[in-house]
């Protein structure tokens, strides 16, 4: 559009001039904002993953670790399962996308991807094969009853949410 005809035909009057050079503008404009839709349409499709919930790690690569409940999750689900020796091991395996996800427990990789994996890693999906932390006592332990009370004092005053946000991002 700005070579018009490589200079063998040439607006002669300032009608034809002004005319030619909106013509330009809007061209070059135009072909910018094609170029930019189109490298960020590739762009978007390179960064969103195949992997949006535990349903999607079937017949794919997904690192844990060794021993834990995880392998045999992982397995129910029919996904390749990476043993990891250590989470962090794990985590390396995952950033070097030598494995196509990690799976593990839910607080440990909340608060990696909030802290050290922030803008490498994200939390896709909820949670799956849900299992509960607790507080193991001796039989008849005293200990027990005031410990209770205490979590459900922090839950009840709100310091609980406030120290999960903190640590692990919004519920």
């Amino acid at each position: 559009m700005t070579t018009v005809g490589y200079g063998d035909i040439v607006p002669r009057n300032w009608v034809g001039r002004v005319m030619a050079c909106l013509v330009m503008v809007i061209g070059i404009g135009f072909f910018g904002w094609a170029i930019a839709q189109l490298s960020s349409a590739i762009t978007i499709q390179k960064l969103h993953s195949d992997i949006s919930d535990h349903q999607d790690l079937r017949n794919k690569l997904v690192a844990t670790v060794q021993g834990t409940t995880s392998v045999a999750a992982l397995e129910k689900l029919d996904a390749f399962v990476f043993p990891a020796k250590t989470i962090d091991l794990a985590y390396e395996k995952l950033l070097k996308e030598e494995v196509d996800a990690l799976v593990f427990d839910s607080p440990t990789i909340l608060y990696y991807a909030r802290n050290r994996g922030a803008g490498r890693v994200s939390v896709v999906g909820p949670l799956f094969d849900i299992q509960y932390y607790g507080f193991l006592f001796p039989y008849g332990s005293d200990l027990r009853e005031p410990v209770n009370r205490a979590l459900l004092k922090l839950r009840k005053n709100g310091v609980y949410d406030r120290l999960y946000s903190k640590w692990f991002g919004s519920n």
